[in-house]
């Protein structure tokens, strides 16, 4: 996973999202936002974070297209990237 964040602020390895995610890094990155891989603290369970560019934000439509598009399961819970 990569390290290196996509713009100023956003979650990097070791953060905790709303108190229950501990990111990993960087899983997928597009035009649109970035996938962070994540471990949820109380499932011990590994998840996926789906984030939108910060710059796209305050554009309706680019918020309900990134909210349309699923983040695509990965086949084997061993892989930490999906294709």
């Amino acid at each position: 996973m990569a390290s290196l964040p996509l713009w100023s602020g956003q979650p990097k390895q070791g953060d905790v999202i709303l108190g229950k995610y501990q990111v990993d890094g960087v899983v997928g990155a597009g035009a649109m936002g970035v996938v962070l891989g994540a471990r949820h603290l109380e499932l011990d369970e590994e998840v996926a974070i789906k984030f939108l560019r910060p710059e796209l934000m305050s554009d309706p439509t680019s918020c309900r297209d990134f909210s349309a598009r699923p983040v695509q399961p990965c086949e084997s819970r061993a892989s930490t990237s999906c294709a």
